[in-house]
């Protein structure tokens, strides 16, 4: 709320009018049952005459009286309809209109970047409570009886200070006074909201469902708290939220480790066998082999077959030979069967 106007009066937030505006010209146009008010709408005796079919005005509240410090109604209107039909012929309708703070509780739940909300429930039982005290701006209407089942934390006051109704009181009074006309051509209405409240009429619960939306939307983001913590909202619950985690299964660890383990064990054995029979480390090279003489029976074997294709594989390839140092110091491919230690 913010003060406006020379004399300073209260007046709704730009937003808060939004909201109301918005609420009321809804696409979604929803009869509350007719009520007793004080207002009336004259039925012309001349059916060619210009006279008023609807009229929308402020009350008093027979069923909602708006004085009422149960309930902090912030608005009460009465509609009344001229409505002619075949079996009834002209009958005026009549209905009362009421809107007020309530608490409401709702179950938020974000799963996967989506947003869940359900309403657990609402508590509209209020009194006066006196200026000084609790989290009031002077005085105001504090909800009372807060249910369990509303979750509500017992250390706030929930309430509404007197500024707000009363400027709600004084704007939503404005726009809830007109009347349509009507000739035999066409309908004359005294502002759009009248106009939007007359389109309403054939389905009035959804329209106030529709409007009271909106204004609870309006209060939800754009209302300031006084909760003694810089007007930061507090949501009971549990959060959790998503991170990278990694989790090591060391067992698998255990198979490098062990092959790491195997090889470096089959090298060293296989240094140390080598160093034991004399063996040089040159079998990778091709060199040395060209200065290795090969056995005489063997040149026996190959005759002609190394100008004859896959001659020295047919003649050769199966004989097992080994490499030998003879008396003199020569190195020399030899059969095994030839050798002396396996005779």
């Amino acid at each position: 709320m913010r003060r406006g106007g020379y004399l300073g009066d209260l007046v709704p937030s730009l937003s808060t009018k939004a909201a109301i505006y918005s609420g009321i010209i809804s696409t979604e146009m929803p009869r509350l049952p007719g009520v007793d008010s004080g207002n009336t709408l004259d039925v012309p005796m001349d059916p060619a005459a210009e006279f008023n079919i609807f009229k929308v005005a402020p009350s008093n509240g027979s069923s909602h009286p708006i004085k009422s410090t149960n309930r902090a109604y912030f608005s009460v209107f009465d509609m009344l309809s001229l409505v002619q039909s075949e079996d009834q012929g002209l009958s005026v309708t009549g209905s009362e209109c009421a809107l007020w703070f309530c608490v409401q509780s709702f179950k938020l739940l974000i799963f996967d970047g989506t947003h869940n909300e359900t309403i657990v429930g609402n508590w509209s039982t209020t009194e006066l409570a006196h200026a000084g005290g609790g989290n009031l701006h002077g005085a105001g209407y504090s909800f009372i009886g807060l249910p369990e089942h509303l979750n509500a934390d017992n250390t706030t006051t929930y309430s509404v200070s007197n500024e707000a109704i009363t400027a709600l009181r004084t704007f939503m009074a404005d726009i809830t006074s007109g009347v349509v006309r009507a000739d035999t051509n066409m309908l004359d209405y005294s502002s759009d909201w009248v106009e939007a409240m007359w389109n309403a009429t054939n389905n009035l619960e959804a329209w106030l469902e529709s409007f009271t939306q909106a204004m609870t939307a309006e209060f939800r983001i754009n209302g300031r708290l006084s909760n003694g913590l810089g007007g930061t909202k507090v949501y009971a619950g549990s959060a959790t939220q998503l991170a990278p985690f990694i989790r090591v299964q060391w067992w698998w660890m255990f198979y490098p480790g062990c092959m790491l383990l195997i090889s470096f064990y089959y090298f060293f054995r296989t240094v140390v066998i080598s160093a034991r029979h004399g063996v040089s480390a040159w079998k990778g090279d091709a060199l040395p082999m060209l200065f290795v003489r090969v056995d005489d029976n063997i040149h026996v074997h190959v005759r002609d077959g190394m100008d004859v294709p896959d001659g020295l594989m047919e003649r050769v390839g199966n004989i097992r030979i080994a490499m030998y140092r003879d008396e003199d110091g020569q190195w020399r491919f030899r059969s095994t069967r030839d050798d002396p230690k396996e005779a």
